[in-house]
């Protein structure tokens, strides 16, 4: 499981379970908010289970925006941080900066090499893009 922060940008880190429970980590790094997206993939298994992670993953994509933008620092993070928190994050960063999928998946990666991608979820991100450009 790899440990400590990763940033994004300015206002988003990819972290882990471990790292949210850091006290002393997160006051040195000056984290406002955390963001647990295991909320967002824990679902049943049923037909809807796709559909639903895909409506909670954009709209915490849409609140990680809005807090950037307020200049708020958050830390996003689920179990290990290695493919939940990543495919959100990448959401945040590709809708912030109009990436396409594979500009954003690598740019995540580069940022938290253990970046795993389930690359069922590809369709929920450009979705998810298309839905930004309304």
């Amino acid at each position: 499981m790899q440990g400590g922060l990763n940033w994004v940008d300015e206002c988003v880190a990819i972290g882990n379970l471990v790292d949210a429970n850091n006290v002393e980590l997160l006051r040195k790094e000056n984290v406002d908010l955390i963001i647990d997206v295991r909320t967002a993939f824990d679902l049943d298994f049923s037909e809807m289970r796709h559909t639903l992670i895909c409506e909670r993953a954009k709209k915490i994509a849409i609140l990680l925006t809005a807090l950037s933008n307020l200049k708020a620092k958050v830390l996003v993070h689920c179990l290990e941080g290695i493919d939940r928190t990543p495919f959100i994050v990448m959401l945040y960063f590709a809708q912030k900066n109009s990436m396409t999928f594979k500009d954003a998946y690598g740019f995540v990666k580069q940022k938290r090499s253990s970046t795993r991608f389930h690359w069922e979820w590809v369709e929920c991100y450009e979705d998810f893009l298309r839905d930004s450009k309304k």
